[in-house]
């Protein structure tokens, strides 16, 4: 199962532009791990694009000029891997600077269920797991307080 962000544009709902629904999978990017701040950029997620591109740069020029050759090529595979896992945040955080909002996180297996779950309203969504009507808080009665540990799970000392 993976996460999809949906992102609006600017000034529509779904139900008016469904077309213009985005939906980005949050999850390790592999293209990203390859080609690192220049994906970034691709995406148009100038800052982040711009500022791991210049960590880059300086990585190198510190392999090159201070002799730490391998220390800068470790350094650099890990700011790629950095970028890999967080590729995706920084491009829907580039949309969202650009006027997207974001309106819906959905869990499925692919984009069309994601899509399927997200145009049909969660309907067909479980929310809740079977039995958690039968063990958790009604409306009737008071939530606990969450104060103490044993407030918690309905317990008193």
């Amino acid at each position: 199962m993976a996460s999809f962000l949906v992102l609006l544009p600017p000034g529509e709902s779904a139900e008016k532009a469904p077309e213009k629904t985005v939906f980005i999978r949050d999850g390790f990017a592999f293209w990203a791990l390859v080609f690192g701040p220049f994906w970034l950029l691709f995406q148009r997620a100038w800052r982040a694009g711009s500022l791991t591109l210049v960590l880059s740069l300086l990585i190198a020029a510190a392999g090159d000029l201070g002799g730490f050759d391998m220390e800068a090529g470790l350094c650099a595979i890990a700011l790629n891997i950095f970028i890999a896992l967080e590729a995706r945040g920084f491009a829907a955080n580039a949309m969202e600077r650009r006027g997207f909002r974001l309106d819906a996180v959905i869990v499925a297996d692919d984009i069309d269920e994601a899509e399927e779950l997200y145009f049909a309203g969660f309907e067909e969504a479980e929310t809740a797991p079977p039995d958690f009507a039968t063990k958790g808080p009604t409306r009737a009665e008071p939530a606990p307080s969450g104060i103490a540990l044993m407030d918690a799970y309905g317990m008193s000392p």
